[in-house]
């Protein structure tokens, strides 16, 4: 309201008025051009089939609206994507993280309309009519809507023959021209990777991550380049230095080790040229984001490869693991494409063929998590605090597999160690020494750890959608933990209610002729070392 209401000063002939006006128009330009948003979705695995003969999983009569255990139903993936054009109806850009096809796509007709590529079109298609603004099917322009291959998108899971003559990969290029410019589907058909600009300053670069996978077949692990996509990532990533662009880099499977079990993912001398690449061109990398493991993951980068950001994963829509359906919407500078922050949106599924699904935020990530910006070093700490603190550890695992329908298993000081050391190194070999290197149980006992808020429905960011003032602060209090930031954020709010409240107060009192010895208290003090005080009584809503 402090911001609307500046539209409300009719300037008088005090210069007060006019610098008051000033101030308010100013600070909120600066801010509504400070943060951005874009959404994003991943492994949506839609079955035609569902629900029928032929489904997976769910191959007999099934709620419409999905179950858990199940791959998706055509009725889900549209749900999501309407409910994600709801909650953010103007993204700045989309960003799917592939697996649009069921598990056990092999098993699909072999013709439209339910085979492999009308699938993969059907899914990618229904975001385009949620955000026929981002389409490039509906708007003729560069599409907006950024998308990758996921070992499911195949012919056989994680089956791709390596060939820059490919059948598959013409197909696909084909099935899903209408979201690709001529050159892209030439990139497509050539390796299945391709980059597009997404502004005048930012630039996506979709990578093909199957042929990494320790799981691809046929096994091409002799080949150093399989497609040629590392030496293109890098003439991309020079190309975007050169020019003064940021980049994000977006794939399907992760380089790095699973958390279920702990294998690698990707096969070894592929993350290593990967690691290299990012640490050579870090300056310009502002995000890595994948899919795949359907869950909310991070892994932080080791410090000795100077790398600054981390590789962020998403829960996804299927709720095949027991999971709850999910998207993200994240918050990025639009200028340098800083990831800033982000919040995971989730339904419930309806246990009855009659029930609706209900989408609200489940956590955001700095507020929940207690980080002071989403770099690889804040991630770090995060992981290394799990290690040490059950609570911490605890309430991760809680908002990890969203809303997650089973059962969680007990996890002992070693336990966490392992899955720290999951979170912070990207090699196998580089996880086998961390874990080797677990300490004694009076060694990982913490000091003490500003732990997760535990209850999930006090989780969201502070800041309402849209909020203008909460856009204005937070390049201010970006470096500072959020419950720290909160307070420097009221503060700063009661010295602009103060500041405008005096100033009306003077004029007020001056057209009426009197003098007016203006004098306040607040609860809000700026001491001489900077540091904001505040004291603010909070009344939860149970």
């Amino acid at each position: 309201s402090f911001f609307r209401n500046c539209s409300l000063l009719q300037p008088p002939k005090m210069g007060a008025f006019h610098l008051l006006r000033l101030l308010c128009l100013g600070i909120a330009v600066v801010s509504a051009s400070s943060v951005s948003k874009f959404i994003t979705y991943t492994d949506m695995h839609l079955d035609p089939f569902y629900g029928q003969p032929g489904g997976f999983k769910c191959n007999t009569s099934s709620p419409p609206l999905g179950k858990y255990g199940c791959d998706s139903p055509y009725a889900l993936v549209k749900a999501s994507a309407s409910a994600g054009a709801a909650v953010l109806p103007n993204p700045a850009f989309l960003f799917y993280f592939g697996d649009a096809v069921r598990h056990a796509a092999s098993e699909l007709p072999k013709q439209p309309p339910n085979d492999l590529y009308s699938t993969m079109n059907n899914v990618i298609g229904t975001l385009a009519e949620a955000f026929p603004q981002l389409s490039r099917k509906h708007t003729g322009s560069t599409s907006k809507i950024t998308w990758v291959l996921g070992n499911n998108d195949l012919l056989g899971d994680y089956y791709m023959e390596v060939s820059t003559n490919s059948t598959f990969l013409k197909s696909v290029a084909q099935a899903l021209s209408d979201e690709l410019t001529p050159e892209e589907q030439a990139t497509v058909a050539w390796g299945g990777y391709y980059s597009r600009d997404l502004s005048s300053t930012l630039t996506v670069l979709a990578l093909n991550t199957i042929q990494y996978s320790s799981k691809h077949k046929p096994d091409t692990t002799a080949l150093d380049d399989p497609f040629g996509q590392f030496q293109w990532l890098e003439e991309a990533l020079a190309k975007a230095k050169k020019n003064s662009r940021m980049v994000y880099i977006v794939g399907h499977i992760p380089p790095a080790v699973d958390t279920y079990n702990y294998p690698p993912l990707w096969t070894d001398k592929y993350i290593v040229s990967y690691i290299a690449l990012v640490s050579k061109y870090n300056d310009i990398v502002a995000g890595q984001l994948f899919g795949h493991v359907h869950s909310e993951e991070f892994r932080a980068f080791p410090s000795s490869t100077g790398v600054k950001t981390a590789i962020i994963t998403a829960g996804s829509v299927t709720p095949l693991f027991q999971n709850s359906p999910a998207f993200r919407v994240v918050n990025f500078e639009p200028q340098a494409g800083t990831l800033l922050d982000y919040t995971t949106y989730y339904t419930l599924l309806p246990k009855s063929a009659s029930g609706s699904l209900s989408w609200s935020p489940l956590y955001s990530a700095r507020a929940y998590l207690n980080l002071s910006d989403l770099s690889s070093a804040s991630f770090r700490t995060l992981a290394e605090n799990m290690a040490k603190s059950s609570t911490v550890y605890d309430a991760y695992i809680k908002i990890r597999q969203v809303g997650y329908q089973g059962t969680y298993s007990s996890c002992d000081a070693l336990c966490r160690w392992k899955f720290s050391c999951c979170m912070t190194t990207l090699r196998e070999v580089d996880f086998q020494k961390c874990v080797a290197a677990f300490p004694t149980a009076e060694a990982v006992a913490p000091a003490a750890i500003q732990a997760p808020v535990l209850s999930v429905a006090h989780a969201q960011s502070p800041c309402p959608e849209g909020s203008v003032f909460c856009a204005m602060v937070a390049p201010w209090v970006g470096g500072l933990p959020r419950s720290r930031a909160v307070l420097a954020a009221a503060a700063v709010a009661g010295l602009l209610a103060l500041v405008t409240g005096v100033i009306l107060l003077v004029v007020r009192r001056r057209r009426e002729g009197k003098h007016v010895e203006a004098h306040s208290s607040s609860a809000v003090k700026l001491p001489s070392d900077g540091k904001f005080q505040v004291t603010i009584v909070v009344k939860q809503v149970e």
